[in-house]
This record gives C-alpha cells, structure tokens and sequence, in this order.
C-alpha cells in the first residue's frame, strides 16, 4: 500500500497532501515531499482514543451485555478520570511533520499545539448544515449510536442508572436505539431497538429530544451535532459535553452531572412538548452558527492561501 501510494503522488505531483488520521501515516516518506503543502486532519487523539477503549473493554463482560452483568464501577461518571491517559508523544511527533493539523474537537487542538512545535493547528468542528424539517417532538426519545465501546458504557448507564428514575414517575416513557451499537445490546423495558438505519431524519421529525449519556470519548460526538441540526434538543452528561460538544445548558440543551439530574432533565423535556421546540430551536441556531458549510470554508481560506504563495 505504501508503494502504492508514494507511486500514485510521484505520478500526480500535487500541489497539496491531505492525510486522514495520524494512522496512514505510515504511508508517508516526508523527506520526498519538502515542498508539497502537507495537512493532517486529526478526528481525534488516536491513540488516547485506543487507551481509553482498551481500558474500558477490560471491564465490560462479552457483548452483547446485559447492564445487570456490568460491574457498578464502570458506570461511575467518573470512569475514565481514574487513568490519566495521554496520547502517545509519537502521534504528536507525526502532526509535527505536517505544514497543518485540523482538529474537529477544541480541546484535541488545544493539546495538539502544547505538544507540537512546527505545525500550525486549526480548530475546524465537523461540518453540518441546518435540517428544515417538519419536528413534531411527540414520538421517543433516541439514542443513535455506533458499535463503539463509548457508546455501549452510555447505553449501559443509561438504562442501569438513569431509566429506572424515570420509569418510576413516568410510566410511557420510551426511548429508541438505532444504529449498529444495538447489535451489542439487549433491549429493556421501555426501549425500543431499531438497528441501523439508513436514514434518520424521520426518526429526527418525531424524536422529542436525544440522550447523549456518554462518560467519556475522544473527537467530537457526531451523532449530537447532527441532532441539534435537525432541531432535537440532548440531554447529554457533564463528563462528556464540557469542552467538546456545542451543547450550552438551558440554551440549546440540558447537561446533567449525575444520573439523578439526568433523568430530572429526561422528565423534564418528556412533559414540556414547548421546551423541546424552544431548545430545539435554538440548538439549530448553534450549528447553524459554527457548524456550517460556510464556517468550514472561511477556516480553511487560511490554508488556501498558504498554498499558493507557496506555489509561487
């Protein structure tokens, strides 16, 4: 794959390199490119993102997992503060190679440039433009997932710590699961698992509000961003949305410390249909503002710049 590539690039000549993850890498020989503009986009801290799943899978049984076989420990929402992880100076070594790095997570560019000391680092969060849709906020609420292992410990939080709270005041409460995270799950009362699905903005329309009960992760919580586009309120935990996701408590959404807050909030926006729109409403507003097509496109002018004065 690696002659491959150095053969495609030496047939191409281009006039800018734009490597996905500090991973491939490996495909690279920098010392045969001195003077091609060369760019990293780091999705997240690669491997911090591998010790923190490693960590994690010690403590989960074999999936599919059942939340009463998890251990009480590794549903604390202080889970992952315990190991005081790093990425590895070696991943910081490779964004030091590249003329550029683009972070998608504020916090993950923040530690790019204490690490580094050539690379310039940009901070451009994912792009998502605004859904004009018909939001009702009367059907379930959602929880739409991939098969990682965050994903997997939030699900597991949730129905272990927050839904019996509030299946004790609310006796209709339901909460839907899609996506490929619910091939590692069993289903408990109240929720409903969907599996994939290849579209979500009908599930988006009905949705009353998403529940983002993640402990911990690296990068930017892709499926948070997209349902505040869509105009669907999350109700997400402090652990994960401080410094890395666009929610803002009682502005766009609802951030619990605890699962206790976490199903007062649930109950909260289950009863009140008008606060689901109002925050709905202005979570669109968030994404439209930083998030869009057009804030991608002024971060990276800087860069275009750079390549053709370094052209000329």
């Amino acid at each position: 794959l690696k002659r491959w590539f150095l053969k495609t690039v030496d047939e191409i000549q281009p006039d800018i390199l734009l490597m996905n993850l500090a991973y491939w890498d490996h495909l690279m020989d920098h010392s045969r490119f001195p003077s091609t503009l060369r760019i990293i986009e780091s999705l997240d801290l690669l491997t911090l993102n591998q010790k923190y799943q490693r960590a994690l899978k010690k403590f989960l049984p074999r999936i599919p997992v059942r939340a009463t076989e998890v251990n009480e420990s590794v549903l604390e929402e202080n889970f992952f503060g315990r190991f005081n992880f790093q990425a590895d100076p070696e991943e910081y070594r490779i964004y030091d190679q590249y003329d550029y790095t683009l972070a998608i997570s504020e916090k993950e560019a923040d530690l790019i440039r204490k690490n580094t000391r050539k690379t310039k680092v940009l901070f451009l969060p994912m792009t998502q433009e605004p859904q004009n849709i018909s939001n009702c906020y009367t059907g379930h609420a959602l929880f739409a997932a991939g098969p990682n292992l965050f994903n997997i410990q939030g699900y597991l939080y949730f129905v272990r710590k927050v839904l019996p709270q509030i299946q004790s005041k609310v006796s209709d409460f339901s909460l839907q699961v899609t996506g490929r995270c619910s091939r590692f799950i069993y289903p408990e009362s109240g929720v409903l698992v969907s599996g994939f699905v290849p579209d979500l903005k009908p599930f988006y329309e009905q949705a009353r509000f998403v529940v983002s009960p993640l402990l911990g992760g690296t990068g930017q919580q892709v499926k948070v961003v997209e349902a505040m586009a869509h105009g669907v309120p999350v109700v997400a935990l402090k652990t994960s949305s401080r410094e890395t996701l666009p929610v803002q408590h009682r502005v766009n959404g609802l951030i619990a410390t605890n699962a206790r807050e976490f199903a007062d909030y649930v109950i909260e926006l289950w009863r009140d249909k008008q606060l689901c729109s109002q925050l709905g409403r202005a979570a669109k507003e968030t994404i439209a503002g930083g998030y869009s097509r057009t804030h991608l496109l002024e971060g990276l002018s800087l860069i275009k710049n750079t390549a053709k004065n370094q052209i000329l």
